[in-house]
């Protein structure tokens, strides 16, 4: 929709009466809500989200949502809307995938400050798109920081399992955006987990659940299609594209890609070509 990478299109704040309520409407770009005190609930895809101090919530191009504030505690929350090509990565690197509406911030004073200094920015002419941009992306930091700090606390599989669902697409997000950005480098599913900050045991779970198959599966058909586009698509040797692929043994190479694709990849190529 918009032919640039990565763009704010507008930002603001509001301190609500009780009960203040906005929608059903459809929004043209993403739009991000920070709630900075008070509580209040959102409505989309069928689903009511109880939200307070501290949480924020993504509305999508498209979608039909409406939000309301509290009667007792009404909530004050800012918000900025943004689109591009990277919008979809950018939500996916601090736990929004596609099924993903809420998300959470510990540091409210500091993302109050931040979402200040992106409206001082958006309402002074003088300040370009870099200034824009560079606040945008401190302010998703910190959900990405929450994210990372709540993670980190390294449960295991039977704690998180009492977990909302919420949790496994946010880590099943992490953990492909990991996969799809690190494949041709060495990785064991125990370090994915690690640095997912989840038990490996949960991770696998997850993957069967969502994916339908295994980590160790997901990345080895990264591998399988990023060797199919360079035997199609460079004149690269064997050896050279195994390497390049996260194979650092080119007969396990062949016979991983015979597996999946039932022929080597000598024959794969010969037969494109």
């Amino acid at each position: 929709m918009y032919a640039q990478p990565f763009k704010v299109f507008y930002c603001g704040r509001e301190r609500c009466e009780p009960g203040h309520s906005f929608g059903p409407a459809i929004r043209r770009q993403y739009l991000i809500h920070f709630v900075l005190s008070g509580r209040g609930k959102f409505h989309t895809g069928g689903k009511v989200y109880e939200l307070a101090e501290g949480q924020a919530f993504l509305i999508r191009p498209g979608e039909v949502t409406f939000y309301q504030a509290d009667q007792d505690e009404p909530w004050t929350y800012a918000w900025m809307a943004f689109a591009g090509d990277q919008s979809d990565s950018i939500l996916a690197d601090v736990g929004f995938d596609e099924n993903e509406h809420i998300g959470s911030f510990s540091q409210i004073d500091l993302t109050d400050r931040l979402l200040a200094d992106l409206q001082q920015s958006y309402e002074n002419p003088a300040e370009g798109e870099l200034s824009l941009s560079g606040y945008f992306y401190l302010i998703m930091s910190q959900l990405q920081t929450t994210e990372i700090t709540a993670d980190n606390n390294r449960l295991d599989e039977s704690s998180l399992l009492a977990q909302p669902q919420i949790y496994d697409h946010r880590y099943l997000a992490r953990a492909k955006s990991f996969l799809r950005d690190n494949f041709a480098y060495p990785i064991t599913i125990t370090n994915l987990a690690r640095l997912i900050g989840i038990d490996r045991t949960y991770l696998y779970r997850i993957f069967m659940h969502y994916e339908n198959r295994s980590p160790k599966q997901y990345l080895t058909a990264l591998r399988i299609k990023a060797a199919r586009e360079m035997l199609l698509e460079t004149d690269h040797s064997l050896a050279e594209i195994a390497l390049s692929c996260g194979f650092y043994d080119a007969s396990a190479f062949c016979r991983t890609f015979a597996d999946a694709e039932g022929m080597t990849p000598g024959q794969y190529r010969k037969r494109l070509l």
